[in-house]
């Protein structure tokens, strides 16, 4: 599996605004270890169905095409962050949505 992760130390926090709403989000390293993002290509297929659109009308409203969204919902590609966020932007949302907290052992890797 293909995996997109962003290796940072301390805490990350970002604000947003979408659709008229502010949405905050923060991350903090724990037990004094790197925090590590990765990818999770479930939390874009979740929001996709919330918002009750199919593939193909994603690819239509985001610009991108059919195959590289299923392709990313499946796991088996990592779009660059720009593609992530025009997604982002198509489904209403902040990229934050696309991305889980991953622990890291003290090497920095995620496990």
């Amino acid at each position: 599996m293909i995996q997109l992760a962003f290796l940072l130390v301390g805490s990350v926090s970002s604000i947003s605004s979408t659709g008229g709403k502010a949405k905050a989000h923060t991350w903090a390293s724990t037990k004094g270890f790197p925090l590590v993002l990765r990818f999770s290509p479930d939390s874009l297929r979740a929001v996709r169905k919330a918002r009750g659109l199919t593939l193909r009308q994603l690819a239509a409203i985001s610009g991108h095409s059919y195959v590289t969204i299923a392709t990313t919902e499946l796991g088996k590609s990592v779009p660059g962050v720009n593609v992530l966020a025009d997604f982002a932007e198509a489904l209403d949302t902040d990229i934050c949505q696309f991305f889980e907290q991953a622990h890291a052992d003290s090497s920095g890797g995620a496990r």
